[in-house]
């Protein structure tokens, strides 16, 4: 029996017996012991899955096996290349499985219709043809998130305008009482210049001891060996100022006090050496812990630790503003607002009162 060849010419050559059923895939050969007109019946125009394929006889060394089964001579078929389509048409507007008796070449490409602008197609309204899709026109201000309903792209590069943000611009106007907005700069000028409120209070100080040189340490010999004041040491009945008095020929040094202020607050002062004379100093005592002269002097003359007449308030001053009443008579009045006391123009003695109008 002759073995007949299908084949795309262009492939390789397999040898299977009929019928066959199967694929072949495209470029291969089938060769079959079957005359061909039994080749053609079983395979039906050889039209397959993946291809077209055409037909041709093998020549083989002895003719006569084209003839074996008795019948007539056959013509040889006549070796052809595949046919394949001309170049596709452009895209469709349905799908289609198609009817072309040819192949398509695998690296074949549609056409967009002509008048694309934008790489953008949508069918027309009557669903016949192609358009280009326009793109939209500026994009509107930032405003409250909406799916949207336009039927346009936007450039991938859009902006969506948000006003002047840069410092000093105009994005917004100016506050108002009634409409809220940017802060001027004569606005900010002014908030700046506020200052925390104040509160006016009266202090009170009923009959404060007259200023003593003594009522807090005994004098102290500025010969003495040691440097501290021995004690004891007695607290003023108000918090007030400390004062030191050195005798004539004090040479022990400059004093140094320590304690605590009215607020209790740990404080230490330096009163300078001053011999002969009573050197008051500025900061507020309520208690004293100790004191400390100098240096170890020759001469025997001391030094005694006592009040001034300045007095400590209960509360923190907001400025050196005041008006004080002496016994119910407004005078003149130093307000400390770094150490939140007062020096009253007449001295206490014991039997004056004091009331001070201050701001806290």
């Amino acid at each position: 029996m002759a073995k007949t060849l299908i084949s795309n010419i262009s492939g390789s050559h397999l040898i299977l017996p009929l019928p066959y059923r199967g694929i072949l895939k495209a470029g291969a050969s089938v060769c079959v012991d079957a005359p061909v007109e039994t080749v053609i019946a079983n395979l039906g125009g050889a039209r397959l899955v993946e291809g077209i394929f055409q037909f041709t006889e093998v020549p083989g060394a002895n003719a006569t096996d084209y003839h074996d089964d008795g019948a007539a001579t056959l013509a040889p078929m006549v070796a052809a290349a595949t046919v394949y389509g001309a170049a596709p048409a452009a895209v469709g507007f349905t799908s289609s499985a198609g009817s072309a008796a040819s192949a398509s070449r695998s690296d074949h490409t549609h056409a967009l219709p002509s008048g694309v602008a934008n790489g953008f197609l949508k069918l027309n309204a009557a669903g016949t043809a192609w358009e280009s899709v326009a793109y939209g026109a500026s994009t509107a201000p930032v405003g409250v998130a909406a799916a949207g309903t336009a039927n346009t792209p936007s450039h991938s590069d859009h902006v969506h305008a948000h006003g002047n943000q840069a410092a000093g611009a105009s994005m917004h106007a100016g506050a108002s009482p009634s409409v809220a907005g940017f802060l001027s700069a004569a606005d900010k000028t002014k908030l700046d210049a506020l200052t925390a409120p104040t509160v006016t209070r009266m202090f009170q100080s009923n009959t404060p001891a007259a200023r003593s040189n003594t009522s807090v340490h005994a004098s102290f010999a500025g010969d003495d060996a040691g440097a501290s004041f021995p004690g004891p040491f007695t607290n003023p009945a108000i918090p007030r100022n400390a004062s030191a008095t050195f005798a004539g020929a004090w040479d022990g040094g400059d004093i140094t006090l320590h304690g605590t202020d009215q607020f209790d607050a740990v404080i230490s002062e330096v009163i300078l050496a001053n011999p002969g004379n009573t050197v008051d100093g500025v900061k507020i005592f309520k208690t004293y812990t100790a004191a400390e002269k100098g240096a170890v002097g020759l001469s025997s003359d001391g030094c005694s630790l006592g009040t001034g007449n300045k007095l400590g308030l209960s509360l923190a001053l907001a400025n050196t503003d005041g008006l004080l009443f002496t016994d119910d008579v407004a005078e003149a009045v130093a307000v400390d607002a770094i150490h939140h006391a007062f020096t009253p123009a007449t001295a206490p003695n014991g039997a004056h009162t004091y009331k001070l109008l201050v701001s806290i």
